[in-house]
């Protein structure tokens, strides 16, 4: 996830996100789901707001983002 995102964001001079309506659920000890709506501009580029899916996982006493996704592509690659 890290370097898909760094590969995203890298040569932007300017960057903008705005997030609402976060809800977060734990799943169990080691893994939550992230939900909420994001809206995301950056140079020339404005991004409709979209409903975003962060996975996290606890690495020690840290949470990490496994993966990121869209909430259509979130329901099939999660299992609860």
């Amino acid at each position: 996830w890290e370097q898909t995102r760094r590969n995203r964001i890298l040569g932007k001079r300017h960057i903008s996100v705005t997030i609402r309506d976060l809800n977060v659920e734990l799943l169990d000890d080691n893994r939550a789901i992230a939900q909420f709506a994001q809206t995301y501009a950056a140079d020339n580029y404005r991004e409709s707001p979209a409903t975003k899916v962060l996975i996290l996982a606890r690495e020690g006493n840290a949470w990490r983002i496994a993966a990121e996704m869209n909430s259509r592509d979130a329901a099939s690659q999660v299992s609860r």
